[in-house]
């Protein structure tokens, strides 16, 4: 399980923020669970209208034909967001299988795609919005079973975080509407762009990222890649987006990675994001860095059963079920976690 979550969750935080991601991330997760057709949306609970919907191996045109018609008529579907948020089920818990069977939605729409099975998790719920993910089988194929429901239970929390991540960059992408305290949590740099073309950097990360002069920076007041060919596909970019925003103040928000860059877990950053006390957010720090639990009890000057105690409020707090795990969602990439370079 654990080497599972590795390789899934800095899958699931890169979708989150480069949305051509999805496809890696979904197919993964649907090899690991030995299926297919994967997809996962969020739901305008109001309007019903996707707000997120990916999916992986289905026809554009079925796709198109779901939204449009078949996405009233899906029972399982219907069914399951009546559920709790961390809900995760098999779709014969949900509807009986010889009741699906007789559906029209299982007869003119599952039939044809040879799917019939499906695992359903539930990861994100509010009073607006709904997130649901997927994987499918045949008719032929077994039922889901405990073993791998217990994969998506082991997801929920990195789910729902990089769900609320996802939203939080669509609202920079689409309105620039994200506050300047969620780009300050981004590990990634951001740099905005005006109408005419001048950037400037948006938050810390982004602030350090320039200061470099390693790769990417900022002359004549524009944005510009070291390497000529770089620089050519970057300008061409730059000047899509700006021709489709048509906006003169802030037009476009351009997120960049440092794949070099190494990770320093700031604790007043994670008390804030998760919810954390401050003894709890010093020892997630030193978690994060790799230090053995006995050695931060001795570091802080506290008891190895105090520091197990905080640990266990840790892996509540930030929906984990090992210390592995919760390695893993703090370095898994710009999963809103803020990341420096160490004093």
């Amino acid at each position: 399980m654990e080497r599972t979550l590795a390789k899934l969750v800095p899958m699931l935080y890169e979708a989150a923020t480069e949305p051509e991601a999805w496809p890696v991330f979904l197919d993964a997760l649907a090899r690991r669970l030995d299926g297919t057709a994967p997809g996962i949306g969020l739901i305008d609970r109001v309007t019903q209208r996707p707000v997120l919907d990916q999916s992986s191996g289905l026809d554009p045109a079925m796709q198109s034909r779901y939204r449009e018609y078949y996405y009233a008529l899906d029972v399982r579907r219907a069914e399951v967001q009546r559920r709790s948020a961390g809900t995760v089920v098999a779709g014969h818990e949900l509807v009986p299988d010889d009741v699906m069977l007789e559906t029209e939605f299982c007869n003119d729409f599952l039939r044809p795609l040879g799917i019939f099975h499906v695992a359903l998790a539930l990861p994100f719920k509010d009073e607006r919005l709904i997130g649901l993910l997927r994987v499918a089988r045949p008719r032929a194929a077994r039922r889901f079973e405990e073993d791998e429901l217990a994969v998506l239970r082991a997801m929920q929390g990195n789910l729902r975080r990089a769900l609320e991540l996802h939203l939080e960059l669509v609202q920079a992408r689409d309105g620039l509407a994200i506050g300047d305290a969620a780009l300050a949590r981004l590990a990634t740099a951001a740099i905005a762009i005006d109408g005419w073309g001048r950037a400037t950097p948006a938050n810390a990360a982004a602030e350090q990222l320039l200061a470099a002069r390693d790769g990417i920076g900022i002359e004549g007041g524009r944005l510009c890649a070291r390497d000529p060919l770089e620089d050519a596909r970057l300008q061409h970019l730059l000047a899509e987006a700006l021709r489709a925003t048509q906006a003169v103040g802030a037009a476009a928000l351009v997120f960049v990675k440092d794949s070099e860059r190494r990770p320093y877990l700031e604790p007043e950053a994670l008390r804030g994001l998760f919810g954390l006390t401050p003894a709890e957010a010093r020892i997630a720090s030193r978690l994060g860095t790799g230090i053995a639990l006995s050695q931060i009890a001795a570091e802080l000057g506290v008891s190895l059963e105090t520091a197990r105690t905080h640990r266990k409020h840790l892996f509540r707090k930030t929906g984990v079920r090992s210390q592995s795990e919760l390695v893993v969602l703090l370095l898994s990439g710009p999963a809103a976690i803020p990341f420096e370079e160490k004093p």
